[in-house]
């Protein structure tokens, strides 16, 4: 018997644009946008800032699309897909994000912050 491969995360970051509307013939409206995440190397001290393509579909897009602010910080839990896209040297990788649940968080590290769910 084979396991079945787990595919879940949960990152957390800051959007910086408005979720961008697309619609596909075959699962209706998805709503894309890039998180940025900042990764701490304890060796050196340094930070480098990461970008997350995730995609929002239906409802849970919907929700977040109309309560969005620049700058929101949030944690998403969902999967990693992956796409093909073709260059000269062959087929290149391209990982994104599909969102099953989006958590808003409002305010600080510093203060006492507040966590709001999504419905999806």
């Amino acid at each position: 018997m084979t396991t079945p491969d787990v595919n879940q995360l949960t990152i957390s970051g800051h959007v910086e644009r408005a979720p961008e509307l697309q619609e596909h013939p075959d699962c209706g409206s998805v709503r894309t946008f890039v998180l940025t995440h900042t990764r701490e190397h304890e060796e050196s001290g340094h930070w480098e800032l990461q970008f997350y393509n995730v995609a929002a579909y239906g409802p849970l897009g919907e929700s977040f699309t109309a309560t969005f602010h620049s700058g929101q910080r949030i944690v998403i839990t969902g999967r990693l897909d992956c796409e093909h896209e073709q260059t000269l040297l062959g087929y290149r990788p391209l990982a994104s994000v599909i969102a099953d649940s989006i958590l808003v968080i409002h305010g600080t590290a510093d203060d006492s912050s507040s966590v709001d769910a999504l419905p999806a």
